[in-house]
Formats: C-alpha cells, sequence, structure tokens
C-alpha cells in the first residue's frame, strides 16, 4: 500500500487551488513535479536556458547531489512510480483532481477510524 505524504500533498494541491496560473503541467518548472519540489524546500529546480529542459533536474540544497525531477518528486510525494507517471503527465485539472482525491480519501480514513473509534468507547 502507498504511504503518501499528505503534507506535502495538500500543500501542493493548496498552493496550485490558491494561484492556478502558475500551474501549467507541460513545463517542469510549472507541473506537479516542479511545484512539489519547490514547496519541500530542500531541492532546487536546475534551470538550462532551454525551455523544454528546464527543471528536469533537481539539486539537493544539503548535498549539491543531481536528482531527476519525476524521481525526486514521486518520492517526495510518497508515490510509487507509475502513479507519479500517470499524475505529472495528465492535464492540470486531472492533475488537481487526483491531489484532491488522495486528500478526500485520507480524510475519509480518519473520520472512519475517529467514528469506528467513538463506537466502541460509546461516545
Amino acid at each position: 500500500m502507498t504511504t503518501y505524504n499528505i503534507p506535502l500533498i495538500r500543500r501542493v494541491y493548496d498552493h496550485l487551488v490558491r494561484y492556478p496560473i502558475e500551474h501549467n503541467q507541460s513545463s517542469w518548472m510549472t507541473c506537479i513535479a516542479g511545484h512539489t519540489i519547490r514547496i519541500h524546500g530542500e531541492y532546487a529546480l536546475l534551470r538550462t536556458g532551454n525551455p523544454l529542459t528546464d527543471g528536469f533536474q533537481s539539486i539537493d540544497f544539503r548535498t549539491g547531489a543531481l536528482h531527476d525531477t519525476e524521481e525526486l518528486a514521486a518520492r517526495l510525494l510518497g508515490m510509487a512510480d507509475e502513479e507519479a507517471c500517470g499524475l505529472f503527465t495528465c492535464s492540470e485539472q486531472d492533475a488537481i483532481d487526483w491531489l484532491g482525491d488522495i486528500n478526500a480519501a485520507y480524510e475519509t480514513t480518519i473520520l472512519d477510524a475517529l467514528a469506528a473509534d467513538m463506537m466502541e468507547t460509546g461516545s
């Protein structure tokens, strides 16, 4: 089972809902993967001067190590590579909906657990 990084997913989702003009799935710098890396805060997207390759790699602020942006963002979000690939290649609205669905499913799980606990304790 996938263990999502719910706090980071929420932050990315909230940012993109609040600032949709900053979201463009056709650019590494502004896609879900790029926003994930920037919002996480420990990495930066590398600029190459070419719009097609800007942000393709990311650098770790602590070690200087280079990472593939898609693989790093998948790991930071707690997603399997296949799921992340789907998220990073879909349309802007589908990507937002995808993150929203992950948040909603998590919240439903938490509420169900609280309800079950209340039923057990008779509260």
